[in-house]
């Protein structure tokens, strides 16, 4: 089985929390959503978040795993077992990995609904995540 990650990456302002949107490049269907990436050989799923998140904006923070996994059969036909983890950052510039990303935005918690991200398992764990997050 194929592993991969995902991690929602919240940021704080003040007295309230923004979350962060990727969009894809035209290749992979412009798609909006969380980092992603893939687990390599003998990498920890932890360490491949960490590597992710780094490598797709130039942010460096702590994860906290969530209680969220899912599978699902990708383009390639591969069966994939996607963990989820939560970073929260007060970074405002994101460095964009050009290879795979497009564009990216902050977006008011208020402002986030099922439409939000392209795909629906992205809204689900944002869900998902928005529970670790302080009151």
């Amino acid at each position: 089985m194929h592993k991969k990650i995902l991690v929602v990456v919240f940021r704080r302002l003040e007295d309230q929390y923004q979350v962060l949107a990727l969009q894809m490049k035209p290749d992979r269907n412009q798609a909006w959503g969380h980092v992603t990436g893939n687990v390599e050989k003998d990498e920890k799923s932890r360490v491949a978040a960490t590597r992710e998140l780094f490598e797709e904006t130039g942010i460096r923070a702590d994860l906290q795993k969530l209680n969220w996994t899912q599978q699902f059969q990708d383009r390639w036909n591969r069966q994939v077992k996607e963990k989820a983890y939560l970073a929260i950052t007060n970074n405002e510039n994101i460095i964009l990995d050009e290879n795979e990303h497009q564009a990216y935005r902050w977006i008011s918690l208020s402002d986030v609904n099922s439409n939000t991200f392209s795909y629906a398992s992205h809204f689900q764990v944002f869900l998902h995540a928005l529970q670790e997050l302080d009151p």
